[in-house]
């Protein structure tokens, strides 16, 4: 009976350090939060083709092109290659490379200026910077 519960209890303490060892960083809930948000944005490719657009006479139509559901997210779009910027300094910033990773996007911030990602780049940044200064 001793020899049993002995074993029990090294089970439960081994899933127990398995449990804490994938547990992520503690600035990891920051990363998968802007991942998750990264996975919900539409790049815009831009368009080759000419468009023309004809109008029928009347009243001008003052409602709003898209429409509110309860509970969904609006889609966000962004310009590919403002997308692809953003996300390369994302990929840098888990994979580790901390310095790199606010160098691009610095350089994210300063070529877009008026992102909609502006906000998650200022963040990161933060949170590169705090990691940074924790290293000295």
């Amino acid at each position: 009976m001793h020899r049993i519960l002995t074993v029990v209890l090294l089970l439960l303490c081994l899933c127990a350090a398995s449990v804490f060892a994938t547990e992520p960083a503690a600035d990891g809930g920051f990363w998968q939060t802007l991942k998750n948000k990264l996975e919900k944005i539409t790049p815009q490719k831009k368009g080759t083709v000419t468009t023309a657009v004809g109008g029928v006479r009347g009243g001008k139509d003052q409602s709003n092109d898209s429409l509110y559901w309860k509970g969904e997210e609006p889609q966000v779009q962004v310009n590919e290659t403002e997308f692809t910027n953003f996300n390369n300094a994302f990929q840098t910033a888990t994979a580790g490379n901390t310095v790199e990773a606010m160098a691009k996007f610095d350089s994210f911030l300063k070529d877009y200026p008026q992102s909609v990602l502006r906000e998650d780049a200022l963040l990161a940044l933060q949170n590169l910077q705090a990691k940074e200064s924790e290293k000295k």
